[in-house]
């Protein structure tokens, strides 16, 4: 090795730290002195006890080894460390020549057995293959931690992504779920978009995508602070109130009608005026009932026209009939699927002679039971 690959040897081995494992105090001295040159930081210990001690402590990059010492021989020592680490670089240093100690240093995949006193050249290439291990390895654990953080960043956007809606990056309907849940809410209100299907035909779909974005940024900057705004299907956005009370929650829809009544909605050269039709109702326990009540009171604004609100209430008759139809709506279908409607044919007699005359075709339903009329489906 010429002087300038010893330098360059020299420059990546300072950073390491070495350990040196030595009984003899004179020959720890003498090899600490030399291997000074090659190592900034070089820490010492008698025997196998100390060097286990040490690990314990401190990070070590590579350990020379003797293997006759007292309380814990150089072999033993080396066992004991494979148990706890593996992977560790270990250089023997000895003065033994028999192949019993060779061949057990190599089962315990040591790196490199140095005899003394040890061949300069010998020691200076087995010094560079531990190196460009080491090297290799740091280069392994910088790329897998590169990865790892490519694969964390990946998943969080991923996340993001999929609890937001794509073109205004609002919360979507599958957070809206998750906050319903979290019972931080009181009321939940439902806007949606009046006429907006006109605008869609009027200035086409890009167009009307500029509308959502630029109206969900005007309902973003101007959201009530105990309010949370989210996106959900087509024309449509959600406000999850907390804790308020009914007359703080018709006063917040008067405000969001107020606020489009008197603010148009730029896009580009053309000013828009919005309005919006609003369905309200409590958070309720079961999150289906608040989504269906929320939609019941919707429609029920949009009867009274444009920039209109109706706040679901269980003892409106309207409310209640119209969950009634629902409901017998999805037994029927459900009495159709499993085929429970029967044919009945009712007898028709004639009130003077008794005789029947003909039948009637009815049909009942069988629901847990019990004969439904047909009148319910």
């Amino acid at each position: 090795m010429n002087k300038t690959e010893l330098n360059a040897l020299i420059a990546r081995t300072k950073p390491l730290k070495l350990l040196v494992v030595e009984d003899d105090a004179q020959m720890r001295e003498a090899t600490v002195a030399f291997l000074d040159t090659f190592f900034d930081h070089i820490y010492c210990a008698n025997d196998g006890v100390e060097a286990l001690e040490l690990l314990g402590n401190e990070e070590i990059d590579l350990i020379l080894t003797d293997i006759n010492m007292p309380r814990m021989s150089g072999l033993e020592f080396i066992s004991k460390l494979r148990e706890i680490n593996c992977d560790l670089p270990i250089l023997v240093l000895s003065a033994y020549t028999e192949s019993s100690y060779f061949l057990e240093s190599i089962k315990y995949s040591v790196d490199g057995y140095l005899l003394k006193p040890f061949d300069m050249e010998q020691f200076f290439l087995l010094l560079l293959k531990v190196v460009k291990r080491l090297e290799e390895k740091q280069e392994l654990l910088t790329y897998q931690k590169h990865l790892e953080e490519m694969v964390a960043q990946k998943t969080k956007e991923l996340e993001h992504r999929c609890l937001h809606e794509y073109y205004t990056d609002l919360p979507n309907s599958i957070m809206l779920h998750d906050d319903l849940m979290s019972w931080k809410y009181g009321y939940m209100l439902l806007l949606d978009m009046s006429h907006f299907s006109v605008i869609n035909k009027e200035y086409g779909k890009e167009f009307a995508n500029h509308v959502i974005i630029r109206t969900a940024r005007v309902l973003e900057k101007h959201i009530h602070k105990n309010a949370k705004l989210y996106k959900t299907e087509s024309d449509r956005f959600a406000i999850l109130l907390r804790e308020s009370s009914l007359k703080e929650v018709y006063l917040y829809c008067d405000q969001i009608v107020s606020f489009f009544d008197n603010h148009n909605i730029g896009i580009d050269d053309t000013e828009l005026h919005l309005t919006f039709n609003i369905g309200v109702d409590k958070v309720r326990a079961d999150i289906s009932d608040t989504l269906i009540n929320c939609e019941y009171a919707l429609d029920k604004s949009k009867e009274l026209g444009s920039r209109h609100y109706e706040v679901f209430s269980e003892r409106t008759t309207a409310f209640k009939d119209e969950k009634e139809a629902v409901k017998w709506l999805r037994l029927t279908r459900e009495l159709i699927m499993q085929e429970q409607i029967e044919p009945y044919f009712q007898p028709i007699q004639d009130l003077k002679t008794g005789a029947i005359v003909k039948y009637e075709a009815l049909a009942r339903g069988f629901y847990e039971g019990e004969v439904i009329s047909p009148y319910f489906f």
